[in-house]
């Protein structure tokens, strides 16, 4: 059988490079191991978020194989000005390579890139995969405010489809004025950032100028699984949704977009397994924020029971982690 990868987890290689530009603080007085984020904590992992062997451990324990490693999505800066960005993502996919190469085996590094300067970005993805062997690109679901649909990210577009490289959407805390309290941001505005951006994607024709493209989501797709019906109905009926030559909205979701398998609810995931197919679901943990499913294997076992079903689900993991077939290998 396939091995699975989990293809959602996170790592920051190199703290004291990192953390001068990011909201997050390693340590509190409470606790030497826990970490802050934008203030609130988000659990005593600092060993396990910054050291690839404390990783590796963690996966000994709960008995999976391979990870596939992204950088905390709070590392995006999208905001900085463009030189300073491309120095930035860089600096992290040439730490992260290098952390992930300590555990070959076991770790597989899924880089950034500077999507303020989509000309940069296709530049550093190209770099990435040709040079450092990433097997991926983490990307945010806006870019400083700018939806997915921008045209100034069509050079990287591009470029990620020429390289047959698939693209992790996994979305940062966004603020709102309505959801400050109860850890909502998260909660609530993370599931709704991704189906923004789908739409975004969808509605604006990306994936109908770049049929190639291939996109894995953070959290099962977020609210994307239930609302789809919605997205399509409204395509079909209105004029806005077709306004860049969008095709439907369901052939999209079946042609360039995977779920990863982060329900927090077996019942919810077996419908998504159910609706949309085994091979369009992928492992994901969230390791190793307190956010994440601490067994994923058991969920999946759980909510998949079906032994075919899941071998789908691992040889989708693993083509997500291989080039497109076609494509230009790694220098």
């Amino acid at each position: 059988m396939t091995a699975l990868i989990d293809l959602h987890c996170h790592l920051i290689p190199e703290p004291k490079l990192s953390l001068p530009y990011l909201p997050a603080q390693f340590g509190s007085a409470r606790d030497p191991d826990e970490v802050l984020y934008h203030g609130a904590s988000v659990g005593p992992i600092r060993r396990v978020l910054t050291d690839p062997s404390a990783a590796v451990d963690e996966m000994d324990r709960i008995g999976l194989e391979r990870r596939a490693m992204s950088i905390a999505p709070l590392s995006y800066r999208y905001d900085l000005p463009a030189e300073d960005g491309l120095r930035w993502h860089r600096g992290l996919n040439d730490a992260l390579a290098a952390a992930c190469a300590q555990h070959a085996d076991r770790l597989l590094p899924v880089g950034i890139v500077p999507l303020q300067d989509p000309v940069a970005a296709a530049e550093e993805a190209d770099r990435a995969v040709r040079q450092l062997g990433i097997r991926g690109i983490e990307i945010g679901t806006h870019v400083a405010g700018r939806n997915l649909d921008d045209p100034s990210l069509e050079p990287f577009w591009a470029a990620a489809e020429r390289l047959g490289i698939s693209l992790f959407l996994h979305p940062e805390h966004t603020a709102s004025a309505r959801w400050p309290d109860y850890y909502l941001v998260n909660l609530i505005g993370n599931p709704v950032e991704t189906a923004v951006a789908v739409a975004s994607i969808i509605f604006g024709g990306v994936v109908e100028r770049h049929p190639g493209l291939r996109f894995w989501l953070a959290h099962a797709g977020g609210a994307i699984p239930a609302i789809a019906g919605r997205l399509r109905h409204g395509w079909l009926v209105r004029e806005e949704p077709r306004t860049h030559g969008a095709g439907d909205p369901m052939a999209a979701l079946a042609r360039n977009f995977w779920f990863d398998s982060l329900t927090h609810d077996a019942g919810i995931l077996a419908a998504i397994v159910g609706r949309f197919g085994a091979g369009r679901v992928v492992l994901g943990s969230d390791a190793p924020f307190d956010m994440a499913d601490d067994d994923p294997l058991g969920t999946l076992a759980d909510a998949v029971p079906d032994a075919g079903d899941r071998e789908l689900i691992a040889k989708a993991g693993a083509g997500l982690l291989q080039p497109a077939q076609g494509q230009p290998p790694a220098d």
